[in-house]
């Protein structure tokens, strides 16, 4: 019998949602796009700045907007808090090891630390003393997700009118919630709440939308998507200017990809693949990118990738495919020697390659 206690009914494979873990790969392609280049340096792409800080409008509400569209809390709080804490906790620990190998690296070999993390302020102990207390820049997500998730469940206890007024107001408070360190990421579980709580809310909605719709709703939304970027670009730089158009810009972004997903694409085999291993894919984004940088950095002169615009884009796109292939190379043998670090139930030994 199937367990219906996790929490998220696209967890278990007999109840994925191809169109969701489609979304879901999308997402994750455009979490590659936004880190392309290593925060703190020079841009080694320069031409596509502009429109890697426009994916970072929409990408990650994408992902808490998923995650509240498959949310089913059947479970105790106890059982779904311990079932959430093995599925994104302990994850970001495990992938936080990664930093342990940047510092023995550096120390190894600096120079070609210096090729793959070129951020010169880049300090081993203060960036360990941010892992452990749950704020690596690089797997917030995990955390902030977590807790809002267990808000999320809590909310679903209430009646029903108080949970959209409560999920109403977390959505307008998001956007001027100050972007503060607080320990392991509360101060971003506003965020995860704010979308995963409006996921939650429109999933039936969604989930009965046919193409013709779907393509409705994905032209307004972009429509009202490249509205927003316009008008945040010309306001003054300020909290109280960018409100509307932040928020306006995540939720439109959002239902962009699950519109254009519904109506053009439903089904696609490899991105589903990179949707339903989106732990392992998000946990290596950084290491397997910097690789992928190193790799394309060997084979072509980065005068010639930064000659035109075409170029960028094409080392941009490969770079992504060279990050994914690493990925999807990487995540059999994760599930198969090392499930207990990514969330997974451990599989029988005849069953690893079938993912």
């Amino acid at each position: 019998m199937p367990d219906k206690t996790a929490g998220h009914a696209a967890d278990a494979p007999s109840h994925r949602i191809r169109w969701i873990d489609v979304s879901k790969g999308i997402a994750m392609l455009l979490v590659f796009y936004g880190h392309i280049h290593e925060e703190g340096t020079l841009p080694w792409l320069p031409d596509l700045v502009f429109s890697n800080d426009t994916v970072y409008f929409f990408h990650m509400p994408l992902f808490f907007i998923l995650s509240g569209i498959t949310f089913h809390p059947s479970a105790s709080f106890i059982q779904f808090a311990g079932k959430r804490f093995r599925r994104l906790v302990i994850p970001y620990y495990f992938f936080s090891l990664y930093v342990l190998s940047k510092v023995v690296l550096k120390v190894a070999s600096p120079a070609l630390f210096s090729s793959l993390f070129s951020r010169e302020t880049w300090m081993a102990p203060e960036e360990l003393a941010s892992i452990l207390m749950g704020n690596s820049p690089g797997l917030w997500f995990f955390w902030a997700l977590f807790w809002g998730d267990l808000m999320l469940w809590v909310l679903s206890r209430c009646p029903k009118p108080l949970r959209a007024l409560i999920a109403l107001v977390c959505l307008l408070a998001w956007p001027l919630i100050p972007s503060v360190n607080w320990p392991f990421c509360l101060a971003s579980a506003f965020q995860a709440l704010a979308f995963t709580s409006l996921g939650w809310i429109l999933s039936d909605w969604l989930k009965r939308l046919g193409r013709g719709p779907s393509a409705l709703t994905a032209v307004i939304s972009i429509g009202t998507f490249v509205t927003s970027v316009q008008i945040f670009l010309r306001l003054p730089s300020s909290p109280a200017a960018h409100y509307g158009t932040t928020l306006t810009a995540a939720i439109s972004g959002s239902l962009m990809v699950i519109g254009l997903v519904k109506a053009i694409f439903p089904t696609c085999t490899p991105i589903e693949y990179i949707g339903r291993n989106t732990m392992v894919y998000y946990g290596l984004n950084g290491l397997s990118l910097a690789c992928a940088k190193r790799l394309l950095l060997l084979v072509i002169p980065l005068p010639s990738i930064q000659s035109t615009v075409c170029s960028q884009l094409l080392v941009a796109l490969l770079a992504i495919l060279a990050a994914c292939l690493i990925c999807a190379a990487v995540t059999p043998l994760l599930y198969r020697f090392c499930w207990w670090g990514v969330g997974k139930d451990k599989e029988p030994a005849n069953a690893a390659g079938h993912l």
